[in-house]
C-alpha cells in the first residue's frame, strides 16, 4: 500500500510531547504547518520521500516550542536599540552607573534625553539607592531617566525633575511615590507608574517605525532561545503604539513567533478606549484578546502590597497602584465583555484583592473568560485554592529567583522571604501554572526560569525554600502545555500532537534527562521551528 500523505519535514530524536503528561516518542512528521504523525522511527518511514527534509539528532531532546506567558517583548527590543544597559554585573556600583551615564552624555547633543535600564542597588557596595545628585555628577546638560531592573522605579537627574516640574512642594500622586530626603527635597527616585509618568510624559515618544524595528529585532533574538510564542502585556504609556506595530508586522507577514498582546489599562476610561483594539480573533499569529492591569508594585522596590513590613522601611507595607473600587469595576466590566484579564499582583494583600474581584464578578453572572494573576509571588494557600476554584491561572517568573533574590533578602524578613513562589504547592493543589520572564525586568531566555524552578538557587548560589522545587519535566510544562492555556491557544500549540501547529525546538542535548540542574543554564536550540518552518539554526547544528 502506498501512503499518499508525505511529510515536508521529519524529526528524529528523543521527543517529549507534553500531550497529557510527558509522553516520549521517536519521530515527528510535519506537512505544511501541522504535525501529521507522532510515534516510532519505523512508523514515520511511510511519510518520507525524496523531497522530505529529515533532521536526525539521535539522543538529543525535542520539545514543543517554548511559550513566554509574560514578557514585554516590544519594550525589550526598544531598550536594546535605544537605552543604555545598566544591568548587573557590568554595572555593579553607583560609581559605575555614573560612569555609564557620563559616557552616554558624550554621544548626545546638549538637551537630549539619556535613557537607561536595568540598575539594581541590591548589588551595590554603596549600600543605597542612586540619587539625582549622583547623576548630576555625570551631566547637568542632559535630562536623565534610568529604569530600575524591576520596571517599578526610576532615578532621574535634577534637570529631568525641573523639566517635569517636580520640586519640594510636589506631592506624591495616588499609587505613586516621589521620594524626598530629610530636608523635603526630591531625591530623584520615583516609584510606580503614577509618579514615573510625570517625567516620562516629557520624553519624546518613539516613532512607530522604531517600535516596528524593535519588535523585529526582538523576534530574531528570542527564537534563538527556543521561544515560539509570547504574551506581551505591552506598556501602559505606549500600549496603542505597540499593538499597532504588531499589526503592521502581521500585515507584512514578518512575524517569526506568535504573539498575544494585551491592552494595558489602569482606569475605566482607558479600558473603554481599548475596545477598538481588543477582539475575539482566533488568528494563530496575533491576538489582542484582553487587558493587563497593575495592582501593586515590586518586592525589590518595597512597593509590593504585603501584609507584613519591609526590612529597613517599617512604616510601609507597599501600596495599591489604583483605587480598589475602580479596580473592581474594571474587572466586572472586562468580564462582561468576555476579555482575557491579567492582573499584576505580587504581595499577598494585592493577590487577595484580585481573587476577591474575580469571585465577586463571577458571582454576578459575568461571562467567564481567561483570568490570570501575573507574578503571584506571595500567595497564601487559600489564594492558591481560590484561584484554582475560579478557573484562574498563575503566570509566574521563576527567573526572578535567579536574578532578584538578593534584593528580596535585603527587603523582606525571612519568614516572608521563604514564602516566595510556592510552585510545588501550587501544582500539588492542581493550579495551572504558566511561566514567563517579564523581560526586560530580567533576561528573557527561558533556561533561567527552568533552572530556578528546579534548583531554587539564585545567581550567587543561595537557596530559596528548596521544598518548593519542581522537576525538570514540570518546569518545561509551565513553558509548553500549561503556558498555552494562559494564551488561550492550548487547542493549537503547547504540545506535540497530530493536528497541532508545528512549533518545535530541537535541543543541543536532552534537557529532561539532566542530573545536574546547572546544565540547564547552558541549553541552546539546534533548531527552532515555528509553523513548520525552521526559523533558527544554532551554531552547532
Amino acid at each position: 500500500m502506498v501512503y499518499k500523505e508525505k511529510a515536508d519535514l521529519v524529526i528524529l530524536g528523543r521527543i517529549y510531547t507534553f500531550a497529557k503528561g510527558v509522553n516520549v516518542a521517536e519521530a515527528i512528521a510535519v506537512r505544511g504547518n501541522k504535525i501529521i504523525y507522532v510515534g516510532s522511527r519505523s512508523g514515520v518511514e511511510r511519510y518520507i520521500n525524496s523531497k522530505t527534509a529529515v533532521i536526525d539528532v539521535e539522543g538529543k531532546g525535542i520539545t514543543p516550542g517554548l511559550i513566554d506567558t509574560h514578557a514585554h517583548m516590544a519594550v525589550w527590543g526598544l531598550y536594546r536599540t535605544r537605552y543604555i544597559d545598566l544591568s548587573y554585573p557590568s554595572v555593579d556600583s553607583i560609581k559605575k552607573l555614573v560612569e555609564a551615564v557620563r559616557e552616554a552624555a558624550k554621544k548626545k547633543k546638549e538637551g537630549e534625553w539619556i535613557l537607561g535600564r536595568g540598575w539594581n542597588q541590591a548589588f551595590y557596595p554603596e549600600g543605597r539607592m542612586p540619587s539625582r545628585w549622583d547623576l548630576d555628577e555625570a551631566t547637568t546638560k542632559h535630562p536623565v531617566l534610568l529604569w530600575h531592573t524591576s520596571g517599578h522605579m526610576v532615578v532621574v537627574n535634577s534637570l529631568a525633575l525641573e523639566i517635569a516640574g517636580i520640586n519640594r512642594n510636589t506631592r506624591s500622586p495616588p499609587g505613586g511615590i516621589i521620594e524626598k530626603d530629610s530636608r523635603g527635597e526630591p531625591t530623584g527616585i520615583l516609584a510606580e507608574k503614577p509618579a514615573i509618568e510625570i517625567v516620562e510624559r516629557k520624553i519624546p515618544r518613539p516613532a512607530q517605525t522604531e517600535w516596528v524595528e524593535a519588535i523585529r529585532y526582538a523576534m530574531r533574538e528570542w527564537v534563538s532561545e527556543g521561544i515560539t510564542a509570547v504574551k506581551d502585556p505591552t506598556s501602559h504609556e505606549y500600549t496603542r503604539e505597540i499593538i499597532e506595530a504588531y499589526k503592521a508586522i502581521r500585515r507584512g507577514g514578518e512575524q517569526l513567533l506568535r504573539v498575544v498582546a494585551l491592552y494595558w489599562a489602569q482606569s475605566l476610561e482607558e479600558l473603554w478606549k481599548g475596545e477598538g483594539y481588543i477582539s475575539s480573533s482566533e488568528d494563530p499569529w496575533l491576538r489582542v484578546p484582553g487587558i493587563k492591569i497593575i495592582l501593586d508594585g515590586a518586592i525589590s522596590t518595597r512597593t509590593a502590597w504585603i501584609s507584613g513590613k519591609y526590612r529597613g522601611l517599617p512604616e510601609t507595607s507597599g501600596l495599591p497602584t489604583l483605587d480598589l473600587g475602580v479596580f473592581r469595576e474594571m474587572i466586572a466590566e472586562a468580564l462582561s465583555k468576555g476579555y482575557m484579564i491579567s492582573v499584576h499582583a505580587i504581595g499577598d494583600i494585592a493577590i487577595e484583592e484580585v481573587i476577591k474581584a474575580y469571585e465577586e464578578a463571577l458571582k454576578r453572572g459575568e461571562r467567564k473568560s481567561i483570568l490570570t494573576v501575573i507574578h503571584f509571588m506571595l500567595p497564601k494557600q487559600d489564594h492558591v485554592e481560590r484561584l484554582r476554584a475560579v478557573g484562574g491561572y498563575a503566570e509566574i517568573q521563576g527567573g526572578f529567583i535567579y536574578f532578584l533574590a538578593e534584593a528580596y533578602r535585603k527587603n523582606l524578613y525571612m519568614e516572608t522571604y521563604n514564602k516566595i513562589l510556592p510552585v510545588r504547592s501550587m501544582l500539588d493543589t492542581g493550579l495551572t501554572v504558566c511561566s514567563g520572564s517579564d523581560a526586560p525586568v530580567i533576561p528573557y531566555p527561558p533556561r533561567y526560569g527552568i533552572y530556578s524552578l528546579v534548583s531554587r538557587l539564585d545567581m550567587l548560589g543561595i537557596e530559596l525554600n528548596r521544598g518548593e522545587a519542581i522537576s525538570i519535566a514540570q518546569a518545561f510544562a509551565t513553558y509548553t502545555s500549561e503556558a498555552s492555556k494562559c494564551l488561550g491557544m492550548e487547542d493549537i500549540i503547547g504540545s506535540i500532537e497530530v493536528g497541532k501547529l508545528a512549533d518545535i525546538v530541537v535541543w543541543d542535548r536532552d534537557p529532561l534527562s539532566m542530573r545536574d540542574p546547572k546544565e540547564l543554564l547552558e541549553i541552546k536550540p539546534l533548531y527552532t521551528i515555528v509553523d513548520g518552518k525552521i526559523i533558527y539554526r544554532g551554531a552547532n547544528r
